[in-house]
């Protein structure tokens, strides 16, 4: 897994968390 966020990433890593927090 790479740490480094992308910009591309990092809205799809928002997405996720929020998934996660529904």
């Amino acid at each position: 897994m790479q740490e480094q966020l992308k910009p591309f990433e990092v809205p799809q890593t928002l997405n996720f968390k929020l998934v996660q927090t529904y």
